[in-house]
């Protein structure tokens, strides 16, 4: 039988092999990190339907098993399964290795065991084949044989490694429901579920297998019973882990969130695609040095990975480490040497610590890599760049070859772009004639959506010009004639347009015009913005605050809240190349 394991506490032990007919070869020994490990689904070869669940079941208990004595982590079977649906397959319609076989090198997986289950003169023989996963090549093929399922299993798992561990439960039908179930569809799949759990009350997975079901079919009551009941049991740490990261989705606080999916991360070692989720939260968060840390344990997993190198050199950057950041670039770079982004990245990192001439260089030589380089956006960070290092006339000219590569394909930021650009290096009045001009233009059909919308995107920057000016009525004029807003800097603009107003009578506007809960980022937002452009400075201070801490991701934000306070921003706001933020134009005021 499959001996049972406790929450908080594993058995271990060695399996005996005599009698049981076991084969195999010894593994290679490889460089760099240890290989993470992945068992696939195995394929049932009986010919005995009744049998179709030990296919999926030989990885389900194989993987746990093997976990804690191989040469490297073994990737959960639950991170397999959620890639695979998330490459759009469904375990049902894919029984067979191919889609989890590609759900497991995205994970990071470099070694993977797949196998089959045969019966001969009674007995259950199951065979795994080990292959590297980067040649290909079959490190070792074992194979053992019992008189049920649980003693051939036992055996193979002692074959792959001396240390195993036992499965969750020792119950036979437990395990047996649980691997049905698994692929089974709907409320198949739910009974089957409520069967393992019938069978072990105590099986952990069954529990995280019925919540994950519960939550996709939008069952909220069955879901929060689900986790209810599941809470009473003596589980396993990693489902429990599992259970808390499912029961975080319904808090909506992000931090319980964050720290949910650290657990099962920790837990799961192997799971590279969960860590980069973790990583990525963090980073989105504002939790940037735990951010940074994380990525440097992708970088750790997988030395050759250059988007984690790249993400991590973000990372650190956000998180003030300059160096560090450079560092992570440096590494990207060895691993990319003919790729333009690196250095694009390293022009990014000199720009958000002010060092403006770097930064100018690190773009220029992207565009020597590169020429069409993310549509020549280069040219528009360095001419920013050479900018603010004081070269104006270098910045006007790298600005002029920007607009003439990108009117090759014109779009209806650049306008925008080239106007604030005027504007925002002190040629206000050429700025102002500009989207005068733009916001004149006729439309040449019933169909020309695009003017129209160019015209109301021009006449919405005028609006913030006009009011950074002190000119509310120009603006509220401009906002009029601009028609309904269709975007939310369009409304943040109308917003702020309307009359002046006592701070007490700006937060009752807000709160009319976004009344709901799930709109208070944004009424936040609407009210910073209106109560520094009718110049409340001190009672703007503390909504800047609350709107930063919200979003700790949005420097502009971070900016302003800085400038408000009299101190220089941590970073600085980089500069964008497929969008205009008409806003921008109120930190350069406030830095002045």
């Amino acid at each position: 039988m499959l001996c049972s394991r406790s929450y908080g506490r594993i058995l271990a032990g060695v399996l005996a092999l005599a009698a049981l007919g076991l084969a195999g070869c010894q593994k290679e020994k490889a460089g760099g990190p240890p290989p993470h490990f992945a068992v696939l689904r195995f394929e049932n070869l009986t010919g005995d339907p009744s049998l179709e669940w030990t296919a999926r079941a030989a990885s389900e208990v194989l993987a746990v098993e093997i976990e804690s004595g191989m040469e490297g982590p073994v990737l959960p079977s639950s991170a397999v399964s959620r890639g695979v649906q998330s490459l759009g397959a469904h375990m049902a319609s894919a029984p067979g290795i191919s889609a989890e076989r590609q759900a497991a090198l995205l994970a990071g997986a470099g070694r993977l065991i797949t196998g089959y289950v045969t019966r001969e003169n009674g007995r259950l023989r199951i065979t795994a084949s080990e292959e590297d996963a980067a040649t290909g090549k079959n490190v070792r093929t074992l194979s053992a044989a019992g008189s049920t399922f649980e003693a051939a299993i036992n055996a193979l798992a002692g074959g792959l490694t001396t240390r195993p561990r036992p499965y969750f439960t020792g119950r036979t039908d437990a395990v047996r429901y649980y691997a049905a179930a698994l692929e089974s569809p709907g409320e198949a799949g739910a009974q089957g579920f409520r069967k393992a759990l019938e069978a072990d009350p105590d099986f952990g997975p069954a529990w995280v297998a019925s919540a994950v079901l519960d939550a996709s079919r939008g069952d909220r009551a069955a879901f929060t019973a689900t986790l209810e009941q599941a809470a009473r049991r003596k589980l396993d740490g990693f489902s429990r882990a599992q259970l808390e990261l499912e029961a975080s989705a319904l808090s909506g606080d992000r931090k319980q969130r964050l720290a949910a999916m650290h657990k099962v991360s920790d837990l799961s070692p192997a799971d590279g695609t969960l860590l980069r989720s973790v990583a990525e939260a963090e980073v989105a968060a504002g939790e940037f040095k735990a951010g940074a840390a994380d990525w440097q344990r992708v970088t750790a997993q997988s030395p050759d990975d250059w988007a984690a190198w790249n993400s991590l050199s973000y990372a650190r950057s956000y998180a003030g480490d300059y160096k560090g950041a450079l560092e992570a670039i440096g590494a990207y770079a060895k691993l990319r040497p003919n790729d333009a982004n690196p250095l694009d990245s390293a022009g990014d990192i000199h720009y958000e610590f002010g060092k403006f001439a770097e930064a100018a260089a690190s773009y220029a030589q992207a565009g020597q890599k590169d020429a069409n380089f993310e549509r020549q956006g280069y040219l528009y960070k360095a001419a920013w760049a050479k900018f603010r290092a004081g070269d104006r006339a270098g910045a006007d000219k790298l600005m002029a070859d920007f607009s003439t590569a990108r009117q090759k394909q014109p779009d209806a930021v650049l306008p925008l772009q080239q106007a604030a650009w005027l504007y925002r290096t002190g040629r206000a009045e050429q700025a102002i004639a500009m989207l005068r001009k733009l916001a004149a233009a006729e439309p040449s059909g019933p169909g020309d959506a695009s003017l129209a919308q160019n015209r109301a995107n021009a006449l919405s920057q005028l609006a913030v010009w006009e009011l950074l000016a002190g000119d509310r009525a120009k603006a509220a004029a401009d906002v009029a004639a601009s028609g309904k807003p269709t975007s939310i800097p369009a409304l943040l603009t109308a917003f702020s347009s309307m009359p002046s107003a006592p701070v007490a009578e700006w937060e009752t506007r807000a709160q009319h015009l976004f009344p709901a809960p799930q709109m208070q980022g944004l009424r936040r937002t609407a009210l910073g913005y209106a109560l520094l452009l009718d110049g409340k400075r001190e009672a703007a201070l503390p909504v800047w605050k609350e709107i930063a801490a919200a979003e700790p991701g949005d420097f502009l934000s971070a900016a302003i809240f800085a400038r408000l306070e009299g101190r220089k921003p941590a970073l600085e706001v980089l500069p964008t190349p497929d969008s205009a933020n008409g806003f921008l134009a109120v930190l350069d005021q406030l830095s002045r």
